[in-house]
């Protein structure tokens, strides 16, 4: 995977990750000590897991966020469940169940497709 796909990657699955572990925070100023800090490092180094096992099972499994080329068939995808704030929640499917999940049918959200 090269750079710039990686780099989307990790900016899709760090924006679910934050939507799910709780929404945007909207304050402007500088974070302080405390409670707070602590839940804002948890959900960072959640991020950082669920970016790690994406890009792992991209790698073993030829996936992409963009799509393939045209002459390669999918035959699994990468989705996240609904609701999910760790790496557990990164799933290998068939390309059938995230293609399923992107249309809605399934709740979640479809990551990327792989070649497999």
């Amino acid at each position: 995977m090269s750079l710039r796909p990686r780099l989307m990657l990790r900016l899709l699955v760090g924006l679910v990750a934050s939507v799910s572990a709780g929404g945007w925070t909207t304050t402007a100023s500088a974070p302080s000590a405390g409670p707070d800090l602590d839940v804002r490092v948890d959900r960072i180094h959640q991020v950082d897991r669920v970016a790690a096992r994406v890009d792992r099972i991209s790698r073993q499994h030829r996936c992409s966020p963009g799509g393939l080329p045209a002459d390669e068939v999918p035959v699994e995808a990468i989705v996240i469940r609904e609701g999910a704030t760790g790496p557990r929640g990164v799933r290998l499917v068939s390309f059938e169940v995230g293609w399923s999940t992107h249309l809605g049918e399934r709740p979640g959200t479809l990551l990327a497709v792989c070649a497999g």
